[in-house]
Order: C-alpha cells, then structure tokens, then sequence
C-alpha cells in the first residue's frame, strides 16, 4: 500500500484492489475518480547508491517536466490532467490522466488473426495509421518530440469508428526536457 497526494486529497493505492490497471517497468496504473492515475516506482532505498542518487534525479526531473507539459497538443495525446505528489506539498510521483476503454495497442495490428476476429481490415489500418501520422505531425508541430515511440504506447480502436490514443506520455521530450 502506498499514499499519494492527488488535487489536494490522500488517495490510497493498493496493489491488490480492484482499482489496480498494472505495473510496468517505471510504474504502476491505477483507476482514481475516472482517470488513469500513473504512479512512479520508489527509489528503491537498497539500490546502490549511485543508482538511488541517478534514479532520485530522473524522478525530479519527471516532476518538473510534468508540471511543464504543453499545452494545446493533439486529442490523440493523453496529456496530464493532474499531478500526484507524495506529500501535499511534496515531490510530483506521478500524474492522471484519461482513462480510455475498449483500445487495443498498435502492435495488434500486426496480428492477422486478431484483424480477423475484430473485423479490422486494411482500410481500417490505413486510417488508423493516418490518424497517428497526423497526430505525430501536430507533436513535432508543437516542438514535441516521441522519444518512447513503439507499437504499445499507442492504443486504437477501429469500431465504432477509427481512434487512436498516444499514452505514455510523460517521456515526450519538449522544452528542453529529454525524452528519459
């Protein structure tokens, strides 16, 4: 269980709750109030010590760009809604944003058995990856940079019409902030 500060209220995160979305390599997802909430990793305070010190650094870096995020990007970007802090006036841990439903990740495009069982077919790949062409050109438009750019940070849906979402995005770089 974990405590973190999110528009001025203690929400508690657990695990092990129905609220819990998953883990990944640099956090954890969980559902709060209609939104995703991503909560990043502790340093983990057995790590050695130059690890703890880079790791603690690339946390407050995140923080500082979260607080930075531009704004006016494209519909298809998952941008921060809020931040989450430790403390109410602690360190950013991490950040909501849109919860989206009904998405499968790009990479299933790939897939010929998946296109066929969810009547995907080519012209629905195609317009789905205009609609990312046309998102990433608005990013670089912006001056954003995808420096994670892969097949499962980007989520589609074909039905009932073509969508597409870029999560993942507090590793955009913009403002002088690097891609991490």
């Amino acid at each position: 269980m974990r405590t973190v500060v999110v528009d001025g209220h203690r929400v508690t995160l657990d695990p092990t709750g129905p609220d819990f979305l998953g883990r990944g390599g640099e956090a954890e997802v969980y559902r709060h109030k209609g939104l995703a909430l991503k909560v990043f990793h502790p340093v983990d305070p057995h790590a050695p010590v130059a690890e703890r010190q880079a790791r603690t650094a690339n946390l407050k870096l995140k923080g500082l760009k979260l607080a930075a995020f531009p704004k006016g990007l494209p519909v298809e970007v998952l941008a921060p809604v809020s931040l989450a802090h430790a403390t109410p006036n602690g360190d950013v841990v991490g950040y909501t944003m849109p919860l989206i439903g009904g998405m499968h990740t790009l990479y299933n495009l790939a897939d010929r058995d998946f296109r066929s069982t969810a009547g995907v077919g080519h012209p629905d790949v195609l317009a789905v990856f205009k609609k990312f062409h046309n998102a990433l050109r608005g990013l670089h438009t912006a001056s954003v940079v995808v420096g994670d750019l892969n097949d499962g940070n980007e989520m589609f849906q074909a039905s009932p019409s073509i969508d597409l979402r870029i999560i993942d995005v507090d590793s955009l770089q913009f403002n002088g902030y690097p891609c991490t």
